[in-house]
């Protein structure tokens, strides 16, 4: 986007996963615990790290916290182009 002549421009994906509100937390720390176990396995990552991805295992506080502000983030972006929902 910059070679095209637009400065500061910063967009990216990602995957997570989420539970319906109300999930006890005890379930949401252990299935937390079985998904980072696996992220961290040399195998697990290698093969994510080959196909461009970055590897990030947060508790759930910390996916949380990042999804608020990326949701805020975009709010922003969508409602400064007038974005708008049919």
């Amino acid at each position: 986007m910059q070679e095209s002549g637009i400065k500061g421009f910063e967009a990216s994906s990602w995957t997570g996963m989420s539970m319906p509100a109300g999930t006890p937390l005890e379930i949401v720390r252990k299935v937390n615990q079985e998904l980072t176990g696996m992220l961290r396995t040399p195998g697990v990552r290698a093969r994510l790290l080959e196909m461009g991805g970055i590897v990030v295992a947060d508790t759930p506080e910390e996916f949380s916290a990042f999804v608020k502000r990326d949701t805020e983030q975009w709010a922003k972006v969508a409602k400064a182009a007038n974005v708008q929902i049919n």
